[in-house]
């Protein structure tokens, strides 16, 4: 997830973004889910996967400026700086 603070449409700031550059910068594939990005299908150059289990097969970290309970289940491939899970 892109936004910086919940149900937030505004990613344009995200430091989330620095982190999408450097990982593409050092050959990285990178996937985003993101479900507030209905009408595109890529976004940085990067592959919008809406789906989530299949956002969550194609990757082997995730990357997220927020944690959901949805990332639970997957928690041993989760990076975030929401350790509180609250936004």
């Amino acid at each position: 997830m892109l936004a910086m603070k919940k149900d937030s449409d505004n990613f344009r700031e995200s430091s989330i973004i620095d982190i999408i550059r450097l990982l593409k910068k050092n050959g990285r594939n990178v996937f985003i889910h993101e479900p507030l990005i209905k009408d595109k299908k890529s976004i940085f150059g990067c592959p919008i996967i809406n789906n989530f289990d299949l956002f969550i097969k194609k990757t082997k970290l995730v990357v997220t400026n927020r944690a959901s309970k949805k990332l639970n289940k997957v928690s041993n491939k989760v990076y975030t700086r929401d350790i509180f899970g609250e936004n």
